[in-house]
């Protein structure tokens, strides 16, 4: 069970290229990638309870989570980069977990992947 739960995790956090700037944080302060990735997948399934029904929003506060309370990263040093994966899919609000530090954070995203194209800009209020 153990090693399906970090599969399943695996596929959701890496495999998925949604937390490109975050997944370094995972294997921080950890003896290999492996060890890393499966104590977050420990900590995931004790926090959730479930490898099912994730959705999106809350795969980043889970992310950010452990990154801030587990690793002991500064939240100020995590929610430019979990602002950053955030955005990189094409959203543009900000999730209510990062709106304590979103103006520092907002000011030091800086994603080219989050500008559209000319034509869907229209589109985009004030855009």
């Amino acid at each position: 069970q153990r090693l399906r739960r970090f599969s399943r995790y695996y596929d959701l956090f890496a495999n998925s290229g949604r937390f490109q700037a975050q997944k370094a944080l995972v294997w921080a302060r950890a003896p290999s990638p492996f060890a890393a990735f499966l104590e977050f997948s420990d900590w995931l399934s004790r926090v959730t309870g479930s490898t099912e029904g994730l959705s999106v929003l809350r795969q980043f506060e889970c992310l950010f989570e452990f990154a801030t309370s587990v690793k002991g990263q500064a939240p100020a040093d995590v929610a430019p980069l979990a602002l950053d994966d955030y955005r990189r899919g094409g959203r543009t609000d900000t999730p209510p977990f990062l709106k304590p530090w979103a103006k520092g954070a907002a000011a030091k995203v800086t994603s080219p992947e989050v500008r559209t194209l000319s034509r869907q800009s229209r589109h985009l209020v004030g855009g």
